[in-house]
């Protein structure tokens, strides 16, 4: 690559370039956007691309750093985040909590020679994908299943993997991603919520009990489809912590992974403490619209919320409407919103 930024310099019939680090920017923002692929031959004769993200700065001062233009490419990584819905262009049939994404379509897009439209504002730009081998697929879809970033689902739900590793031989062309599932509120695995999970009393007890497997089973049925342990135990974690839940008699320990979910039996508390009285109204919401000036203002406080709150117990929702306007101004809006995210993607409104 230092070839090709001081070629600018070398040869008089090339723009002049008044400072190279132009040029190398300039090559970095394509290397980022995808319109090329950066190479880094290692020592060893071995193989390190970059494509939709930036090479790291040990990188980028190697000289052995490369462009590649993208038909010309065989990737041997992939960046785990680029499988996340919106991410790249034409690779999710359906965006958002709806769409998914069969394991043998992301093989087919990487299959090399693909190319797909991106909209840039008032004009259509072709993108060339380059080639993936399938273990490059596969490795990238190990890392965001285990990252928390992409939802496997096998065998049209009857199993799923969510923020752990892969077992071998779940990968298969007819898995499917999905976006990361909702995490569930402590009151929905309760006794009212999920009456599927619970026992009747026995035994002159009073107490309505039932083990984390079965909540596990219970609220997958509800889902129509198996939930992750991941998501399941963070919920009923939470239900303890807010002693919503309360550990029975003869219990097994926990924390604890799935196989062990079924020594693991809840109860519900009785005395719900004052201090979480409302623990069973959460999440609590506030809503309003905002000027451009408020907006700023939320922004410039998201860290104090974060320091208060947690990331955990905070979520946002976004909802920018635009009003009639000519077709010009629409699409620069929605150019401006997928530069923020891919997600932010104007479209008809439902309400």
């Amino acid at each position: 690559m230092r070839n090709l930024v001081e070629a600018f310099a070398q040869f008089p019939r090339l723009p002049k370039m008044l400072r190279p680090q132009a040029v190398l920017d300039t090559l970095l923002a394509g290397c980022e956007s995808g319109l090329f692929v950066m190479r880094l031959t290692r020592p060893d004769r071995s193989v390190r691309t970059f494509w939709r993200e930036r090479p790291d700065d040990v990188a980028v001062k190697d000289p052995s750093l490369g462009v590649v233009l993208p038909e010309a490419a065989t990737l041997t990584e992939l960046a785990p985040s680029l499988l996340q819905s919106g991410a790249l262009p034409g690779l999710w049939p359906q965006e958002g909590k709806q769409g998914n994404l069969r394991v043998g379509d992301l093989y087919a897009y990487f299959a090399g020679g693909r190319t797909v439209a991106v909209s840039r504002g008032t004009y259509e730009e072709t993108l060339v994908i380059p080639a993936a081998p399938q273990e490059v697929a596969d490795a990238a879809v190990r890392a965001a299943v285990k990252e928390g970033k992409v939802w496997l689902i096998v065998a049209g739900g009857a199993a799923s993997v969510y923020e752990q590793d892969v077992p071998q031989g779940l990968l298969t062309e007819n898995a499917a991603l999905q976006a990361p599932p909702d995490r569930l509120s402590p009151t929905s695995i309760l006794p009212d919520a999920l009456p599927a999970a619970w026992l009747e009393p026995a035994g002159g007890s009073t107490d309505r009990v039932t083990s984390a497997l079965a909540i596990l089973d219970a609220a997958s049925a509800r889902a129509h489809l198996t939930l992750p342990w991941a998501i399941v135990s963070r919920t009923i974690d939470g239900a303890l912590r807010t002693r919503l839940l309360e550990l029975a008699d003869g219990s097994g320990p926990w924390p604890c992974e799935l196989a062990a979910a079924k020594d693991v039996r809840l109860k519900e508390r009785e005395d719900v403490p004052g201090d979480i009285a409302g623990a069973r109204e959460w999440p609590k919401v506030a809503e309003a619209d905002l000027e451009p000036g408020e907006l700023h203002e939320l922004a410039d406080q998201t860290p104090a919320l974060l320091k208060v709150a947690g990331r955990e117990k905070l979520k946002y929702r976004v909802r920018i409407e635009l009003s009639e306007t000519d077709t010009e101004t629409r699409e620069e809006v929605s150019s401006v919103l997928l530069g923020v995210s891919p997600r932010l993607r104007l479209k008809e409104s439902s309400s």
